[in-house]
């Protein structure tokens, strides 16, 4: 059951206080329960609960009198290491299974329940589905590090993971429970240093949702599979400024030689080729590869790292019938008046007023010129299919053009002249022939994009309506 709204807080307050019985009753079993392991020869034994903690650890006096007389003392410490490690590890796996059993039990009035449905508020259900993405990432950030305690001439180490990484006892110790008194305690000094970490990085994660964020509006560029922009391309805001661009997808961003581009926003692995520059910052979950050492970036690259970019998803209906094909040829000139038709090719001169137009395919002819008269408002024209081909002169009846141009076909779209306005494909690569300054003037949105070297984009944001989605 989803809700829309979610219900007044107050109401929860029974489900809240038996999911916090439920979660004591659970932590109190996990401590109570015990796992235990012994190194091949049963010189060590240990026993570990599933907190996870070290409970008891056993040490022969015999191997500790054979390791000091041996000089052997680090062969011994590696047999704690080893049965300290699988007995960490088998508490683990149990704990996993209690709480994961646990987990599909809880429900908040069937809200966020394990198998319900998530509420029906805007964004909720992206962002759970981008932070739910991101647990890997989290992961690897808690793996990644280390802790270290010493007690005694015991030192130590685990990572994120509560694995004992490294172990050393100094000098030669002559007291088997002692000994093991002292790895107990460092090896629990070092793991209860892992909690507060996963409890910050998460918490970090989750509360830079909003400065990590990036909306239609803020992007010149989206993608949502591969973007590509190849040498000497100039992506560009107001003034002196850079314009952001975004890639919603997993396939790769790369940028190349000598590039200018403003914030860089990828779910995909960023490629920044030798000399791009970036007027702001580079973030992704992923991995930032520079030719440049260090990269070019003046706000600071920063992989591994938690954003959301919006879901393009635009809706619009194609009637059942229109008005028929429209070709004009060289020496035509036409006025088209908002409605629905068929194919239209272009080699003439045809002016569009401010509505919108739906066409089953769209062909722009470079002898062609395509007039945009958005003194009433915004022009919106949507190709249902087959090709987009955009390699005609635009013009405007007054000041800049109010224009949008969607296409929901598969094909590649072929833009190879200057284009003002707002060009979305979600279902399409965008190919973005080399235009030099002024350039191309807008913003560009679809499934891949290509722009060819030393063109120069320079960005308007894209606002109103057609919605483009949400997040």
């Amino acid at each position: 059951m989803a809700f829309d709204p979610i219900p007044d807080p107050t109401t929860l307050m029974s489900a809240i206080f038996s999911i916090e019985r439920q979660l004591a009753q659970l932590d109190q079993q996990l401590d109570q329960a015990r796992f235990s392991a012994s190194s091949t020869d049963n010189a060590v034994t240990a026993v570990a609960n599933g907190t996870p903690r070290l409970v008891t650890l056993t040490i022969t006096a015999a191997a500790l009198l054979a390791a000091n007389t041996s000089g052997t003392i680090s062969s011994l410490a590696s047999k704690i290491l080893t049965a300290a490690n699988q007995a960490l590890g088998n508490a683990q796996d149990a704990s996993a299974t209690s709480c994961g059993a646990l987990a599909n039990t809880i429900s908040l009035q069937g809200i966020c329940a394990p198998t319900g449905a998530l509420p029906n508020i805007a964004g909720f259900a992206e962002t759970a589905s981008a932070l739910t993405a991101l647990v890997p990432v989290i992961d690897q950030h808690i793996l990644a590090r280390t802790f270290q305690s010493q007690v005694g001439p015991v030192t130590a180490v685990v990572n994120g993971h509560f694995e004992i990484t490294s172990l050393t006892i100094a000098g030669s110790p002559i007291d088997a429970d002692v000994v093991a008194d002292q790895a107990t305690q460092a090896i629990n000094g070092a793991i209860a240093q892992v909690p507060p970490v996963v409890d910050t990085t998460i918490d970090t994660t989750v509360n830079n949702v909003p400065t990590n964020t990036v909306g239609f509006g803020d992007l010149c560029l989206y993608a949502r599979g591969s973007l590509r922009i190849e040498d000497g391309v100039k992506v560009v805001g107001a003034g002196t400024s850079l314009a952001a661009i975004g890639n919603a997808g997993n396939t790769e961003t790369n940028i190349g030689v000598s590039c200018r581009v403003g914030n860089v926003w990828s779910m995909a692995p960023v490629t920044l080729r030798d000399n791009a520059h970036v007027g702001g910052t580079v973030k992704t979950p992923q991995t930032v590869t520079s030719q440049t050492t260090p990269p070019d970036v003046t706000g600071g690259v920063f992989p591994l790292t938690f954003i959301q970019l919006p879901n393009l998803s635009l809706q619009v209906t194609f009637p059942g019938s229109n008005g028929g094909d429209v070709s004009l040829e060289p020496t035509d000139k036409r006025t088209l008046a908002p409605g629905a038709y068929g194919n239209l090719v272009v080699k003439g001169v045809l002016t569009l007023k401010a509505g919108t137009y739906t066409f089953e395919t769209f062909d722009l002819e470079s002898q062609g010129t395509l007039t945009i008269d958005s003194s009433a408002g915004r022009v919106i024209v949507h190709v249902h299919g087959g090709n987009l081909i955009f390699r005609g002169k635009q013009t405007s009846v007054s000041g800049r053009a109010n224009f949008f141009l969607g296409y929901f076909g598969a094909n590649m779209v072929v833009v190879g002249a200057p284009f003002t306005g707002t060009l979305v494909a979600p279902t399409a690569l965008i190919d973005l022939a080399t235009i030099t300054a002024p350039g191309y003037s807008g913003a560009f949105f679809g499934k891949d994009i290509d722009v060819h070297p030393n063109s120069t984009i320079s960005f308007v944001a894209y606002t109103g309506s057609p919605a483009l989605g949400t997040f």
